[in-house]
């Protein structure tokens, strides 16, 4: 359409493609500033959407973070009824979720471990020992540490897990300095960690280390054979991490020597028939 008091038609270039805005709003607050093609379902935009997807293929999980964004906003505005079906639907991420099978050896913990804080550290350390992911890590309340477990929720999924204090587990929550705050962690200023505040400063020290191909994430591949080498089963190491016994199976084959897990098991087993010596038949 003409521009008012143009007296010409604006090409798609100067107006409806890249000048005019649409300002959607969430929650009664300004969630983001869109391209009116974005709304409207432009021809072209899928393919730009697409096409700045790919130029962020370096940092594929940045790229795939921002397309969700991109999306969240869309539907929510088509299902408002402000726009009509939009076209980041069905737009393929880059990453691959699935990482469970790597993880960090205790030589890597232990590199990126010395270009850290000691606050720092713990979470870290923690990471490899009970399987949370960092936001779980981050949030977790004082109040979920009890005498042989770990009782939480995880954000991501919402799913309640008891997470087993092993012997490596308790020695770094005894080490952990006195805080104000109602959270397990705390930063150096006192303050609750944040996951945005902790991946700034785990990155740093990752560089440092020269330390390559490893997320924080995959330090719940470490947290699974830990437990594998306690003496956990499959299916008990698969409750406690939210995956199925085949995946805990493939890291155990992969990165726990099975004469560690069988040696533990027989451990636990006669521990188990000590105690039961001590128990008065009725």
């Amino acid at each position: 359409p003409a521009s008012p008091g143009s007296g010409r038609r604006r090409g798609p270039k100067a107006g409806a493609r890249y000048g005019a805005q649409c300002t959607v709003e969430r929650g009664g607050a300004k969630r983001r500033s869109l391209p009116r093609p974005a709304a409207r379902g432009h021809k072209r935009t899928r393919s730009d959407i697409k096409a700045l997807r790919d130029k962020l293929s370096d940092t594929p999980r940045q790229a795939d973070k921002i397309i969700a964004e991109l999306r969240a906003v869309l539907s929510w505005a088509e299902d408002s009824g402000e726009i009509g079906p939009h076209v980041a639907r069905r737009i393929k991420k880059l990453s691959k979720s699935d990482r469970s099978e790597i993880i960090w050896s205790n030589s890597e913990i232990d590199a990126v471990c010395t270009h850290l804080t000691t606050a720092a550290k713990a979470i870290v350390l923690l990471a490899a020992q009970t399987g949370l992911d960092l936001t779980d890590i981050c949030t977790l309340p004082k109040s979920a540490v009890g005498a042989h477990d770990i009782q939480t929720r995880r954000a991501k999924t919402g799913q309640n897990v008891m997470i087993p204090i092993l012997p490596a587990t308790r020695a770094i929550l005894n080490g952990l300095p006195s805080t104000e705050t109602t959270t397990l962690l705390a930063n150096s200023r006192g303050a609750p960690w944040t996951a945005d505040g902790f991946q700034t400063v785990f990155q740093r020290a990752k560089k440092k280390a020269e330390i390559e191909g490893k997320r924080f994430k995959d330090l719940r591949g470490t947290a699974c054979t830990n437990f594998l080498i306690a003496g956990l089963s499959y299916r008990e190491a698969g409750e406690v991490m939210g995956w199925s016994e085949k995946t805990v199976e493939r890291i155990a084959r992969r990165y726990v020597h099975r004469d560690k897990v069988a040696s533990a098991t027989v451990a636990r087993v006669v521990q188990n028939m000590e105690r039961t010596k001590t128990v008065k038949p009725v």
